[in-house]
């Protein structure tokens, strides 16, 4: 699910416009250059299958915006959020098949600052909830 969310972000201009190519799965570097994303994988609630496939698998997914100040965090946070927010399609993973998508929810659950090396940073976190099947 991370390459999806990956994907939808680094082909979003605005999103590059803002963080250029400062997307990262899983960590962030302290000294890296903001503002900047980073995104988890946090969690997957299976829905119980009649059938031999699993239909409607909800993932979800933590993206976390840092920047040097709340305004920035929260300007680049609305913008992940437009490019992830109303998304549905197809995603195909490799050339034998992928899944199909839908964002269900995405919500604000945290606005925070942190003191680090290079001084305050502001962060900005979200939840994606993403519907998968197959």
């Amino acid at each position: 699910m991370l390459d999806l969310v990956y994907k939808l972000l680094k082909d979003d201009s605005n999103v590059v416009g803002e963080v250029s190519t400062r997307i990262y799965p899983y960590v962030r570097e302290k000294a890296t250059t903001m503002p900047a994303i980073m995104m988890d994988f946090v969690g997957t609630q299976f829905s119980t299958p009649k059938e031999n496939t699993s239909k409607g698998d909800t993932y979800q997914v933590e993206v976390y915006t840092y920047a040097k100040t709340a305004t920035v965090a929260m300007r680049t946070g609305n913008k992940v959020r437009t490019a992830l927010v109303n998304k549905s399609g197809n995603y195909d993973m490799t050339s034998g098949g992928g899944f199909t998508y839908t964002l269900l929810e995405s919500r604000i659950v945290n606005m925070g600052m942190e003191s680090e090396e290079e001084g305050k940073v502001y962060i900005l976190v979200q939840v994606f909830d993403f519907v998968v099947s197959m």
